[in-house]
Formats: C-alpha cells, structure tokens, sequence
C-alpha cells in the first residue's frame, strides 16, 4: 500500500455547528526524504507488508529536531527519556491498525481523540528504534534502556518493600496503601511498562563526560555496591 498523511479537518455539521474529521493528503516530499533515511537506517518496513487498507500509525518526525534542541542545551551529561516506547516490530504491526494515539480525560481512555477538542489529554507512544536512531544522529549515544520495573528494583524498590514491614501494626492500611502505590509502578498493567532510556553527550572539553560508573537504575541490583553511591 501507500501511505498517505492524516490531516485534520474543520467541517460544518448538519445541526449547524462545525466539527473535526479526519482528512488525508500526500506526504511532502521533504517529510518523505526524512522518513526514507530513517527508515533505511533502521531496516523498518513501512507500512507492514500485511497491512491493510486504513492501517494507520505515527510518525515522530518532530523528535529529530527536540533531541537537536537538547543537545545544543547540554555541553555534557545524561538525558533520561521515559516513555511507552515499543519496539519496532510491535509498533509498527499490521495487527496494531490504529496506532497508539489515545484520549484520556478523567482518568478514562477514549479512542475518539476529536470530540471535546481541547478538554482532553491526548498521547501516544515512541518507537524504540527511530527513536534512539534520532538521537544517535543529533550528538547522542545511547548509554541503555530498561522497563520501569527493571529500573526501579535496582534504584532500590525492594528496600522500599522491606522498609514498610518496620511499620507499626496499627499503621496496616498505611502500609497497604504505600505497597498498592509502589506495585502500580512495576505492574506491566499499569506503569512498569514504562521504558527508561539514557543517553550521553560527549564533549572533548570534559573529557570525564564519558567515563565513570553506569547510571545505577542500569545496573543489576546485585552489582551495585552500598557504600558506593550511583547515579540516576
């Protein structure tokens, strides 16, 4: 198939008002020479080869241009970036035919990310791999990634876990309410799907930018020493 870019559209309504819709038109060819290149670097194929007709996903071409922005912000350091990142293969499926782009409004997840415009919040996930591609292409090195829950236990969640059983007895529903705030963030359910990934700006002016231990929420839990503090 074809791909085509999905507008948005202001239309007149039977009852007299004016609504948005959906639209479609041709893809500029100056955002087509920019998903070319990152398509070819990162070996995806898109649209999937089984997609059909009205498959539709995301595009982050804007992700070029706020990694650019951030590393000119930054002589040297870490930027952490957390977000529902897939991989490539599960983003960009044919099984998966109408993205991720979602509506939330109070606390609800809505598929019609149109109606109440501007009242709702709207988000979508990242992709993995054109992600880290965009970076690596704007003064980047990826540092590495892991899932939230991953991150989390070797920040030091099972201490936390440990630390509620020191907790008086009449202090139960505390601790119950403590245990249920801390499970939701490694629940894959719930927030733990969560990816963190880290990258690094060099700069031969600090030639310590570089070097120095792995940002501890990357380490196994085991390998990291108490008496050595890491970093985030």
């Amino acid at each position: 198939g074809r791909l085509h870019r999905q507008t948005v559209q202001l239309q007149d309504e039977n009852n007299g008002d004016q609504g948005l819709h959906w639209g479609i038109e041709a893809i500029p060819q100056t955002l087509q020479e920019r998903m070319n290149a990152t398509l070819s670097a990162t070996q995806i194929a898109l649209p999937p080869e089984d997609a059909e007709d009205g498959w539709t996903t995301e595009w982050h071409d804007e992700c070029a241009n706020w990694f650019a922005e951030a590393s000119e912000a930054l002589i040297a350091g870490h930027l952490l970036v957390v977000d529902y990142a897939l991989e490539a293969h599960r983003y960009y499926s044919a099984q998966r035919r109408e993205g991720t782009l979602m509506a939330y409004r109070n606390q609800r997840a809505s598929n019609n990310v149109l109606v109440d415009a501007g009242k709702q919040d709207l988000t979508a996930h990242l992709c993995l791999e054109t992600m880290v591609h965009q970076a690596t292409t704007n003064g980047w090195t990826l540092e590495g990634q892991c899932r939230q829950g991953e991150a989390l236990l070797a920040l030091g969640l099972a201490e936390r876990f440990s630390s509620l059983q020191q907790l008086a007895g009449h202090q139960l529903a505390e601790v119950l309410q403590r245990r249920e705030a801390l499970l939701r963030l490694v629940d894959p359910a719930c927030l733990g799907e969560f990816r963190w990934l880290s990258f690094l700006r060099f700069n031969p002016l600090f030639p310590n930018s570089g070097t120095g231990e792995r940002s501890q929420f990357l380490q196994e839990p085991s390998d990291i020493s108490a008496t050595m503090p890491g970093r985030l």
